[in-house]
């Protein structure tokens, strides 16, 4: 019989009402796949926990008791929505892995799809969100983000890219070998020089529960990713304080040459003014960021403390 043997790793905090649904909607998903496919996939099930609070854990311990599939990894603090799944990916036996989110955002009926185009021979297919149910705004800003990002790198970004997607174990190597205490996955996988396949999809509502996504952590996420790929930063950033500069000193001349401030060199100097705060913030900001991923690499420090592991 032909067979291929995959994970699928699904990180949680909080997810209580959604997580044993997807553990059977997946299941099903795959019997489908089976049914309708000459080769027969075998998979494990990787949920790694955040340790949350509502009940997920006690959840994750039946669904772990009654089905072998599923493998469970309760981390002993929450680690957050970076470090937590890219640690659960280190321990995969699969050929392959399928990376999954708990909320039902990311589409289950795309696994198939997913699947086949490893099947195909593509090491990296990254799902793609094409479009989404998030407010303007949200999407302004998440567009904006996408734009600066390619403008700051040389190394290759998938707009709408959110981690979503499959990843062949020679992919997987390397993400050991990296072994990123902050890692910004989503750049990672594509830094390998693999063949990016994408797949488009048109991100869902949650049904239930609360995401875990706030101002802080999509902060958080922006800033990683800055810090993590942004190697034209530092000469953007003398390129454009020259430019400040010059334009602050075409303004010195001309209230000189004038014998006073005119409503336009006080314009002038406010932007300049705000400009100037704003980027000190974000440099400083990514400055930080960049240190604390030297630091931590340096130290080599474990990627997560764990508190119980089922199945494995």
């Amino acid at each position: 019989m032909n067979e291929k043997f995959i994970s699928i790793v699904t990180p949680t905090f909080n997810e209580a009402e959604n997580i044993a649904s997807l553990v059977f909607q997946v299941a099903e998903e795959i019997k489908e796949y089976n049914r309708t496919n000459t080769i027969t996939i075998r998979y494990e099930h990787i949920i790694i926990d955040n340790a949350s609070t509502d009940g997920t854990q006690e959840v994750l311990r039946f669904l772990a008791a009654n089905y072998s599939f599923v493998k469970v990894i309760i981390n002993i603090k929450n680690y957050g929505q970076h470090l937590s799944p890219y640690y659960a990916l280190m321990q995969c036996r699969g050929e392959c892995a399928i990376t999954l989110a708990a909320d039902f955002e990311d589409p289950i009926e795309l696994l198939q799809e997913l699947i086949q185009s490893w099947i195909s021979g593509s090491k990296v297919t990254c799902a793609v969100r094409k479009d989404s149910n998030d407010s303007w705004h949200s999407k302004f800003i998440r567009r904006l983000y996408y734009i600066i990002l390619a403008r700051i790198t040389t190394s290759r970004s998938i707009p709408e890219f959110s981690g979503f997607g499959i990843f062949d174990r020679e992919v997987l190597d390397y993400l050991k070998v990296d072994n990123h205490y902050q890692p910004y996955f989503r750049a990672l996988v594509l830094s390998y020089g693999h063949q990016v396949e994408i797949l488009t999809y048109v991100k869902k509502l949650r049904v239930r529960g609360r995401s875990s996504n706030n101002i802080d952590t999509l902060i958080e996420t922006a800033l990683l990713g800055i810090a993590a790929v942004g190697d034209k930063l530092s000469p953007m950033f003398v390129k454009y304080s020259l430019l400040g500069g010059g334009i602050a000193l075409i303004v010195i001349l001309v209230e000189f040459f004038f014998g006073h401030q005119t409503v336009l060199s006080l314009f002038i100097r406010d932007i300049l003014d705000v400009c100037f705060r704003v980027a000190m913030v974000i440099l400083l900001s990514i400055i930080v960021a960049k240190l604390d991923r030297v630091e931590i690499s340096a130290a080599q420090r474990k990627l997560v403390c764990v508190k119980e592991t089922i199945n494995f």
